[in-house]
């Protein structure tokens, strides 16, 4: 992936381009931009024909993992990813670990394992059921396995925990993706984690940016969930805890955050220097 940054505002705020990502190298987005919300793999409210007609168009399709995690063998003996089994193989394709309109139960996540709740209730989550995932579906980028657990108002423990978690998931994931022959032609994004604690955003973003992942997510932030349950950028300190984070990793390398936020709220985290949103407001 190459990510090639056209001009930066003084308060932060970044014009860039994406080129050579996935599957379709010959495809250039440009960002700040939104990606195209599913849902068990369908875009809310366009039927297929309408998908298509968009083409050339489209943004990328954000697939969160949660509502497709049951269809992993079948995915697997399809083979050939699950765009072309979408009928979305000509767009570019983002999968995400959670579902951003989702508030997940706290306290499930173990040190081999991240929880995830699919249609049939909890299912467990390790690296090497994870990145079979990846094989299986063949997504031009991913969000590394991650512990986003920590909570807004989580210890400090609990944000170190969810820390050394996701970076150990994270090396784990690399050295996978890395033997993948299945996997050259995808870019694996590191999160960023610590809870609300600024201290181990900072060590988070710090130790992520050492290794040799595309770009970043920064999760975490409890910016997912209902709408009515997501507080803005500006309170609690979320702001400050975002630039913090941003501090601290290179500027060559594309930022997404996750969450139901409205446009003021997107445009304030785009001033921030924040290049990619989910589109799940809308729903």
């Amino acid at each position: 992936m190459k990510f090639s940054l056209r001009s930066v505002s003084q308060r932060g705020g970044r014009l860039a381009t994406i080129s050579e990502l996935g599957r379709h190298g010959d495809k250039t987005v440009t960002t700040p931009m939104c990606l195209v919300f599913t849902q068990a793999g369908t875009i809310p409210h366009l039927t297929n024909d309408m998908v298509q007609k968009l083409g050339k168009h489209a943004y990328p399709v954000h697939l969160p993992l949660p509502l497709l995690l049951e269809s992993h063998e079948i995915l697997q003996k399809y083979s050939n990813g699950i765009g072309d089994f979408l009928a979305l193989k000509h767009h570019l394709l983002y999968l995400s670990v959670q579902d951003s309109t989702i508030r997940p139960p706290e306290g499930f996540n173990e040190k081999s394992f991240v929880s995830l709740w699919g249609r049939s209730g909890r299912l467990n989550v390790d690296v090497d059921k994870f990145m079979s995932v990846q094989e299986a579906f063949k997504p031009d980028w991913y969000q590394a396995l991650c512990d986003s657990d920590a909570g807004k108002v989580g210890s400090r423990k609990r944000a170190h925990k969810s820390v050394e978690r996701t970076l150990a998931y994270l090396d784990r994931c690399l050295e996978k993706h890395k033997e993948s022959e299945v996997l050259r032609h995808s870019c694996i994004f590191g999160s960023i984690e610590g809870g609300s604690v600024a201290e181990e955003r900072e060590l988070s973003a710090k130790e992520t940016a050492k290794r040799p992942v595309a770009g970043f997510v920064l999760e975490g932030l409890d910016t997912n969930g209902p709408l009515d349950s997501v507080l803005p950028l500006c309170e609690n300190g979320k702001k400050e805890i975002i630039q913090s984070i941003l501090n601290e990793l290179p500027d060559e390398k594309p930022r997404i955050l996750h969450g139901p936020l409205d446009p003021a709220n997107i445009l304030a985290a785009v001033e921030l220097g924040i290049d990619i949103f989910d589109s799940t407001y809308l729903f």
